[in-house]
């Protein structure tokens, strides 16, 4: 349970590594982590009941929101809130005194990358293809008039290129999901491929940690 050079790491310490960690690992990933995962995050020994309960602590002062994962275990995700609490720590680790002096960005505006192996991605990207085709196979398209099936069969195509580049900005995408899969859930609300756009949204919103 020691840190670095044998030093006993005390709980606040701890709670703030973890939390940088989970800063630097969201930077470039998406989803969430269990405490296991979490625990292979420090690069020193530490019991993994220490680090749920430096977990638990963050959860409960807001750094950090939990979700279920696939696994049947608790997964763990940095809030916006974490995300700007660490960006005050590591100023005043690199001798800034308010960090609130630099530009924040929000974390949905972030430049991030999704990791395309995971379940939750394939699960989407799938449902994203699988939408398409119905949109181009499809005799009952509600209201949608012959044009306007082809440009939702186009934009439906073109959110799936765009989840899947090596980086994306998860607040654009979600605009675009918006926009393109509840017109078609209205349009279509009748038919099959309006309650399948609905359903490919709301995977969507879980995949970018977005509310509908």
């Amino acid at each position: 349970m020691s840190g670095q050079n044998g030093y006993m790491i005390k709980q606040a310490e701890l709670e703030a590594v973890v939390l940088l960690a989970l800063y630097n690992y969201f930077q470039v990933h998406s989803g969430s982590l269990t405490i296991s995962q979490i625990k292979r995050l420090l690069n020193f020994d530490v019991s993994e009941r220490r680090v749920e309960m430096a977990v638990s602590n963050l959860a409960s002062s807001g750094y950090v929101d939990g979700e279920y994962s696939y696994v049947d275990e608790n997964g763990f995700a940095i809030s916006d809130a974490g995300y700007k609490y660490a960006e005050e720590l590591e100023g005043r680790a690199n001798g800034r005194k308010d960090a609130d002096e630099s530009e924040e960005v929000p974390a949905s505006d972030r430049v991030v990358g999704l990791d395309h192996n995971s379940r939750q991605f394939i699960e989407v990207r799938s449902e994203v293809t699988s939408l398409a085709k119905q949109i181009s196979l499809a005799n009952d398209v509600g209201n949608l008039s012959s044009r306007e099936k082809l440009v939702a069969e186009q934009e439906v195509t073109a959110l799936g290129d765009a989840l899947d580049r090596e980086f994306i900005r998860p607040k654009e995408i979600w605009l675009r999901s918006k926009l393109t899969l509840q017109w078609i859930g209205k349009e279509a609300a009748a038919a099959v491929i309006g309650t399948a756009a609905l359903a490919l949204l709301a995977l969507i919103a879980h995949l970018l940690g977005f509310a509908i």
